[in-house]
């Protein structure tokens, strides 16, 4: 198969990892399985879904370094995505805009997603209602053996069986043959592909489907330039710039290029496994590798500035020098603080959510490696400054990144310049106490960090529940119905208990086995409190909370060295 402008949807497919490869400018594969659903839907359906820009590489000028598509997409190709191994060779081709359509094609005719296969449901056009018929995706990923599978919704055929089947209609059943003769020819084909058990009207409608639809949409060049016009660049002397120029404007629209696409498109042109590198870093994908990278650029002391195209700076061969010999002590300090963050929580990924405005303890640990040798107990001002962003920060803009970095540069102290971060963040509204709001956040990490030493949630969920039941807020006194949804109110259910209570009050679950837990979850217990049954009982409710509130200051100050605010009335006995 030649490549050219007009091809039919089977041919595009089939000339994938020959003719047409994934470079080294492309992001990872970002669709998930409903909207490869919805795209193969909308081809059937006759919806436009875009164009697919290609370039013919043609030039000696620059090298592209390649991948082929995946048949077979999961954790561990996800793995192999930023591996760029082959050089184009010249004459080749490569996908500029509609990486994501091209590889969802490849799973649908010859792979699986995640394990599953892709089926078609081809009596979608049954549906009466217009509105649900175009609505309704006639495609599903299933886990399954099953060639057909038959239900409510209709006839759902393995959708690669179902490209065998109508090839061999298009080849082998003639339309000069007699409607008797062909609905014949078409039984045998079915039995055999395995595709038994169809009544005749079912076959009939099964065989008119494909003659009359299918094979126009997987044989016919004018069918998929309805849907999906392909467009390819052949000029010689292209430059690497008027590429890469190319690939951003196109990649602009649809799933949208955020900046660090583009860092990684332009820096990929002169070294090509950095994405492959950084994505080794991503601690199971807790951090985004676009903000790896950012982080990468802030230690190494690369000026980038985002508003400008980022080619003018980035590949200069001082700054590509600079994140070079950067990456390796980066990845160390990546790896240990990961390490030192799994010291005070069983659930880092929570913390790790913030890693955008966490850069500046990176960039600090960078510049101060001994530092890494603590834990982050022993490092208290960096501690109680992670926890202000993780419970209190909602900053987003590089000027507040690139003034925290400044405060740190310019800081004659010995130690993480907290106090004059604090004074900072105070200014752009940033509140630098931990109170009860702040814990309630994320009840769950709040938890862990207290708890870490018998860490043990149901069944490893993670389920928060409420000491007194919200239903029966208004059997609480006045002054703890405003107290219901608080974190004073909330525990993560552990192991030994059941995972809802119901609306039963504290006094009548933790009984018998279960009163064992009261010290779990920082209730009143027979240890610490001579009278703590009847601070369990619905008319003590505010007494109750105010014991915990205290019990949970003071193991915050206990357990991390962190003061915690609760209000002036709780105090008082």
């Amino acid at each position: 198969m030649v490549l050219s402008e007009r091809l039919a949807l089977k041919d595009l497919v089939d000339i994938l990892n020959k003719e047409i490869f994934v470079p080294n400018i492309q992001r990872g594969f970002e669709w998930d399985e409903g909207r490869i659903e919805k795209f193969l839907d909308s081809i059937v359906k006759g919806i436009p879904v875009g164009i697919i820009l290609l370039y013919k590489h043609d030039t000696d000028k620059f090298n592209i370094f390649v991948r082929k598509f995946f048949d077979d997409y999961d954790e561990n190709k996800r793995k192999e995505e930023f591996k760029y191994s082959e050089k184009l060779e010249k004459g080749k081709v490569v996908v500029i805009d509609g990486q994501q359509r091209l590889q969802s094609l490849r799973i649908a005719f010859y792979g699986t997603y995640y394990g599953q296969k892709l089926y078609h449901n081809i009596f979608w056009w049954r549906e009466v209602d217009e509105r649900k018929k175009i609505k309704e995706p006639s495609f599903k990923f299933k886990k399954s053996n099953e060639i057909v599978i038959k239900d409510d919704s209709g006839l759902w055929i393995r959708f690669d069986k179902l490209i065998e089947v109508t090839e061999e209609v298009a080849r082998n059943i003639p339309s000069t043959i007699s409607p008797r003769d062909r609905l014949q020819e078409f039984n045998r084909l079915l039995q055999r592909h395995g595709l038994e058990g169809l009544e005749p009207d079912e076959e009939q409608e099964f065989f008119n489907y494909i003659n009359l639809d299918l094979r126009n949409v997987l044989f016919e060049p004018i069918r998929l330039e309805h849907v999906m016009k392909i467009t390819i660049i052949s000029e010689k002397g292209l430059s690497l710039d008027q590429l890469l120029e190319t690939f951003i404007r196109f990649n602009s629209g649809g799933l949208r290029l955020q900046k660090s696409d583009i860092l990684f498109a332009v820096l990929k042109t002169k070294w090509k496994d950095i994405q492959d590198q950084l994505s080794l870093f991503t601690m199971n994908n807790t951090i985004d590798i676009d903000l790896l990278l950012k982080a990468l650029i802030v230690v190494s002391g690369v000026s980038y500035e985002p508003s400008r195209m980022p080619d003018e700076d980035i590949i200069k061969e001082e700054n590509l020098n600079k994140l070079k010999s950067s990456i390796k002590k980066f990845s160390t300090v990546i790896e240990k603080f990961y390490d030192r963050l799994n010291d005070i929580t069983p659930v880092p990924e929570r913390i790790l959510k913030k890693f955008y405005f966490l850069i500046p303890v990176i960039y600090y640990f960078y510049h101060n490696p001994s530092e890494l040798n603590k834990g982050l107990l022993e490092l208290p001002e960096i501690l109680e400054y992670v926890l202000i962003i993780k419970y209190n920060s909602n900053l987003r803009s590089d000027s507040h990144l690139r003034k925290i970095i400044k405060i740190i540069e310019d800081s004659k102290e010995s130690k993480f310049p907290l106090d004059d971060i604090k004074n900072y963040l105070r200014k752009v509204g940033v509140k630098t106490i931990i109170d009860g709001d702040s814990l309630n956040r994320d009840p769950i990490l709040t938890f862990s960090l207290l708890q870490r030493r018998n860490w043990k949630p149901y069944r490893s969920k993670l389920h928060i529940d409420h000491i007194f039941p919200k239903g029966r807020v208004e059997e609480l006194p006045k002054e703890a119905r405003s107290l219901i949804d608080s974190i004073w109110n909330k525990y993560v259910v552990f192991e030994g208990d059941n995972l809802r209570k119901g609306k039963k009050m504290p006094n009548e679950h933790f009984v018998d086995e279960r009163e064992k837990l009261l010290k779990y979850y920082m209730l009143p217990n027979e240890e610490e409190e001579p009278n703590y049954r009847e601070l369990l009982r619905k008319e003590n409710a505010y007494k109750c909370f105010k014991w915990r509130m205290k019990k949970i200051k003071k193991k915050f100050k206990e357990e991390l060295g962190i003061e915690i605010q609760i209000p002036k009335e709780m105090n008082n006995s």
